[in-house]
C-alpha cells in the first residue's frame, strides 16, 4: 500500500471520528475500504492492473484501475464484486451479532447493507450506474447515452441531496462526460467519425442478450437479497445509525 493511500485512510479516519464517533469512523473505513479492496480483486481476477484506492472524507472510495474494460463483462464483473463483497461482510457482521448479541455488530451490518444497496442504484459515478451502463451501450449507443444522461441527472438530484460533496462531483465531472457522450454519438450518427471521442469509438465488447438477462437477473436478486437481510435487522430493537454516533 502507498503512502499516499495510507495517508487518505488515516484521513478519512480522524477527519470523521471527530465529526462523528470513533465507532462509525472506524465503520466508514473499515467497510469502504474492504468494498474497494473487492473491486481491485475483482480486476486483478480478470488481469487487469491496478494502483490501489484512496479514501476522501465526504466523498468516499475510490478504486483505481489503470488498464481499460476489454469486455463489457470485465466492467460488470469488478463493478459487482464491491458490493457484493461488502454484502458478505454486512452479513458476516450479522451472524456475530445473533451469534453474541452486541448490538454494534447489528448497527454495523444494517450501515454496511444499506451502504451497499444504495452503491447498486442505477445512478452515475457509482457501481450501480456502472453495470447498467454497460447493459445499455450493449444494447445500442443510443441507449447508452440516454441512460448516461438519465443516471447523472439522477445522482446530481439524488446524491446532491444527501452529500452536497459528491453531488458538486458529480456536477463538475459528470456533466462534461455526458456532453461528451452526446457529442461522440452525433458525429456518430452523422457519419463524421473523426469528431467522436476515442473512448466513444473504441468501448469494450458487448454483452450478449443472454448475459444481459442473466445480469439484470443478477444485478436485481443482490439488490433483493441484501434488502431482506437489511429489513430484518431495522426489526431489532434499538438498532440504528445513532447508535454509531455514541462516543
Amino acid at each position: 500500500m502507498k503512502t499516499k493511500q495510507i495517508i487518505s485512510i488515516l484521513l478519512t479516519l480522524v477527519v470523521l471520528t471527530v465529526l462523528t464517533s470513533w465507532k462509525l469512523a472506524l465503520l466508514f473505513v473499515v467497510g469502504i475500504s474492504f468494498h474497494e479492496m473487492c473491486h481491485l480483486w475483482a480486476a486483478r481476477a480478470v488481469d487487469l492492473e491496478t494502483d490501489g484506492f484512496y479514501l476522501v472524507p465526504f466523498i468516499g472510495g475510490m478504486s483505481h484501475i489503470k488498464d481499460k474494460f476489454k469486455t463489457y463483462r470485465q466492467q460488470i464483473f469488478v463493478m459487482i464484486m464491491g458490493p457484493v463483497g461488502g454484502g458478505l461482510m454486512a452479513a458476516t457482521s450479522a451472524v456475530i451479532y445473533y451469534i453474541s448479541g452486541n448490538m454494534y455488530f447489528a448497527a454495523a451490518a444494517e450501515w454496511l447493507f444499506i451502504f451497499n444497496i444504495f452503491n447498486l442504484l442505477p445512478l452515475s459515478f457509482l457501481d450501480g450506474g456502472r453495470i447498467v451502463s454497460a447493459i445499455a451501450y450493449s444494447i445500442s449507443d443510443s441507449v447508452g447515452v440516454y441512460a448516461s444522461i438519465i443516471s447523472t441527472i439522477l445522482a446530481i438530484a439524488v446524491i446532491g441531496y444527501l452529500n452536497p460533496c459528491l453531488g458538486i462531483f458529480i456536477l463538475v465531472f459528470g456533466l462534461p462526460q455526458v456532453w461528451g457522450e452526446v457529442k461522440s454519438l452525433m458525429a456518430v450518427e452523422e457519419g463524421k467519425f473523426w469528431l467522436a471521442d476515442k473512448s466513444f469509438l473504441l468501448k469494450p465488447i458487448i454483452l450478449s442478450w443472454k448475459e444481459i438477462v442473466s445480469t439484470i437477473v443478477l444485478y436485481l436478486m443482490i439488490i433483493i437479497c441484501m434488502s431482506c437481510w437489511c429489513y430484518q435487522l431495522s426489526l431489532i430493537p434499538g438498532v440504528s445509525i445513532n447508535y454509531m454516533l455514541n462516543k
